[in-house]
């Protein structure tokens, strides 16, 4: 990510973040047709599972929202086959 000059910075006060924290993914991820809960996040998170991270800064992660709903994607489709292999299996 390119850092912006300090002109080019909002003199409104108003802080600039394009990334979420990991408390505000259940909602992007809910909203985009993906249901999640934050545990399943921090759970994925603790096996190395999860949306991968931006960076973290003060205690707090961060995550891209686009690179998190292609995570999604990328995981429901993976799932969605192995439902159909073990649909085929029986």
């Amino acid at each position: 990510m390119k850092a912006q000059k300090l002109s080019e910075v909002p003199d409104d006060g108003a802080a600039v973040n394009p990334f979420v924290a990991r408390k505000q993914l259940p909602n992007l991820l809910t909203g985009a047709g993906y249901p999640t809960t934050l545990g399943t996040l921090h759970q994925l998170a603790s096996k190395g599972d999860g949306p991968p991270i931006q960076h973290r800064w003060g205690g707090t992660t961060y995550y891209d929202p686009a690179k998190v709903l292609a995570w999604a994607h990328k995981r429901a489709r993976i799932e969605a086959k192995r439902a159909l292999m073990l649909v085929d299996s029986n």
